[in-house]
Order: C-alpha cells, then structure tokens, then sequence
C-alpha cells in the first residue's frame, strides 16, 4: 500500500511538472510572433538609425517579460498605424539570443525598455507598464517626433526658397 501511494504522489508531482513546463514553453515560443519585430546585432544600428523607436529588451526566461509579453503585442499592434504617420516603430532584443547587443546598451534588468531617435538612445521608460499609460505614453512620443519631422521639413523648405 505504502508502495502505491509513494508511486501515485509521484506521478502526480510529475504531471504538475510537465503542465508547468509545458506552459512555459507555449510562454517561450509566443516571443517569436512572426507580428512582432525582432532585431539583432546585424540588423539594430541601420533599423534604429532613422525614425523614432521604442525597444523592449527582454529574456524568455524572465517571469517578468512573460507578464508582460501579451501587453508589448496588444501596444505593438495596436500602435503598427504609427509608422507610417510618424516613423515611430516597436521592437524586441531577445538578450539571451543577442547578449552582446544588450551588453552594448546596458541592459542589467529585464524587461528594459528604451527609446531611440535617430539612431541614439534618449530614454529608458522607467513607469507604469499597463496598456493604458504605455499607450498614451508612445502616441505622446509619436506626436513630438512627427511634429519635430515636420517642423524640420518646413524649415528645409524654407531654406531651399532663400537659396533661389
């Protein structure tokens, strides 16, 4: 009898095992939705180099990044209109793939979220992470920059009518 139970707990412990490590494999496949932009060492530079772009440095094992997975995509979908009317673009750097690239920028904790303008970092998001203030943090950043394009396209122009 005492042989059964032994065999029955552990085959109970073994089932919980996997389940759990079942979910956080599904948990770790979703980081590479083909809707979400992933960059890496050969490709960050010449990407980040024009336009405005908010990076989400992460690791798949961090149980923090995998929380906050689902509300990066809602913002990344949500948010994709914004390229195009304002050069304003979301990614990923998976840190455990690209561990050289957030060494380079300084990624000590995950999730790490920064934003660059033109190729240089201007700012690490440090507050809220809930849908509803990251978004109206991002179309904040959004407007600025597509306001800051316009006004520099507005005096290129008026530049280029002085020269004639």
């Amino acid at each position: 009898m005492r042989l059964l139970s032994f065999s029955l707990s552990t085959y109970a412990v073994s089932a919980l095992l996997l389940l759990l490590l079942g979910s956080g494999t599904s948990a770790y496949q979703d980081f590479a939705n083909p809707e979400l932009r992933l960059l890496n060492s050969n490709d960050f530079k010449s990407k980040t180099t024009k336009g405005m772009w908010l990076v989400e440095f992460f690791s798949p094992r961090c149980p923090h990044c995998r929380n906050f997975f689902p509300t990066w995509k809602d913002l990344a979908i949500i948010s994709e209109h914004l390229e195009d009317s304002s050069s304003f673009y979301m990614a990923q750097v998976d840190c455990e793939a690209q561990g050289d690239l957030c060494e380079t920028n300084d990624i000590t904790s995950y999730p790490n979220i920064q934003l660059f303008k033109d190729g240089k970092m201007v700012e690490k998001y440090n507050g809220d992470r809930g849908f509803g203030t990251l978004k109206a943090w991002i179309n904040s950043k959004a407007e600025g920059y597509r306001r800051e394009m316009a006004t520099n396209q507005q005096s290129a122009q008026a530049g280029q009518q002085q020269k004639q």
